[in-house]
This record gives structure tokens, C-alpha cells and sequence, in this order.
């Protein structure tokens, strides 16, 4: 059986892969994907910010659901975004976030944050009208150790491992001894 290479879209026999060139290069790409999640995590990481400076002294008033809404979208998607990213440090700090929220599911239950079946976070309107009082956003949101400094820790985490990722290539440039065509093998 012969060695068959494919060049241009044609296979072609290793005879006739005398008459090519290979000339390799590495190179340094950026990993969109994982800039693409560092993005959302600095997002998330702002979002906590925002939410642990706010003023519940008046509850739940309109500024803080939306400020809570805001949050949780930036949850769920960076959730959802990183979920099939091959990256073990990623997975550590995504899974310490569930455990965090796991941990925590009475108290956000009680200041209108639902959680579903999937981990993502849901806003409980009912429940948030309810709220009158400041001391279920208090224990929550505000404080050096609180439920949203540690979801911000982890996610700062995140954004500074992925903001400058790249992913190394070797790229192969086959090309016909005589210059008439070429192709490109890219190995990650």
C-alpha cells in the first residue's frame, strides 16, 4: 500500500510527493474562545463589584433588581460560554463557584435568586417585590467575604488567566517545486 498525502484537495502517492517542498513555521495565535470567556469574566467581575457597593438600605428597589439582573445574565453566560473549554484551572474556578452558589442557595433563595437545574441563576420577581428589608442583600453583597466578593474573586481568576491566552501552531506550507501551487497543514 502506498502513502497517500492530500495536496490542493487531490491524494497524492508518495512519488509524487517527491516533487513538494515543506517548509514548517510555529506560530502564536490568539485563542479567541478564551479571550472571548476573559471578556465575560471581567464582565462578572464588574458586575460584583457594582452589586457590592450598591445602597440596599431601601431594599429591593428597582436599581438594585436591575443591577442583580445584569449580574446574572453575566453569570449564565460565562457559565455557559466556558462549559466545554478544555482548561483545568478554568473548570477549578467555574466548579468553585457552583459549590459557592450550592453553599449559598438558601440565602439567595431568600433575596430572590432562584437556582436551576442547569446552575444557571434565575431572578425571582415575586420573591424580590417582597423584600422590604436590607439585611437579605446586606449578608450577601456587601463585605470582604461575602457571597459576591468570592464569586468576583474567582472570576477575576479566570479573566487574568485567559485575557492573553495563546495557542502555539505549527503550520506546514507544502509547495510544488516548480512554485505552481501550494497547500497548508496546521498542527495545534
Amino acid at each position: 500500500m502506498t502513502d497517500m498525502m492530500t495536496f490542493n484537495g487531490s491524494n497524492l502517492s508518495s512519488l509524487q510527493t517527491q516533487n513538494l517542498v515543506a517548509v514548517k513555521q510555529n506560530r502564536q495565535y490568539t485563542d479567541e474562545t478564551a479571550v472571548a470567556i476573559s471578556e465575560r469574566a471581567k464582565d462578572l467581575r464588574n458586575k460584583c463589584r457594582i452589586l457590592s457597593k450598591s445602597d440596599y438600605s431601601s431594599g429591593a428597589s428597582t436599581n438594585i433588581m436591575t443591577k442583580l439582573a445584569k449580574f446574572i445574565d453575566s453569570y449564565n453566560e460565562l457559565k455557559k460560554s466556558a462549559k466545554d473549554y478544555p482548561d483545568k484551572d478554568l473548570k477549578k474556578q467555574l466548579d468553585n463557584m457552583s459549590k459557592l452558589i450550592e453553599k449559598n442557595k438558601d440565602a439567595l433563595k431568600k433575596a430572590g435568586i432562584d437556582i436551576e437545574d442547569n446552575g444557571e441563576l434565575k431572578i425571582n420577581s415575586d420573591t424580590l417585590k417582597k423584600l422590604k428589608t436590607s439585611s437579605k442583600f446586606k449578608s450577601i453583597f456587601t463585605g470582604s467575604n461575602s457571597f459576591i466578593t468570592q464569586i468576583q474573586k474567582h472570576a477575576d481568576k479566570i479573566y487574568s488567566k485567559l485575557k492573553n491566552m495563546t495557542v502555539s501552531k505549527t503550520v506546514t506550507f507544502y509547495q510544488s517545486k516548480d512554485n505552481s501551487s501550494n497547500s497548508i497543514d496546521v498542527t495545534v
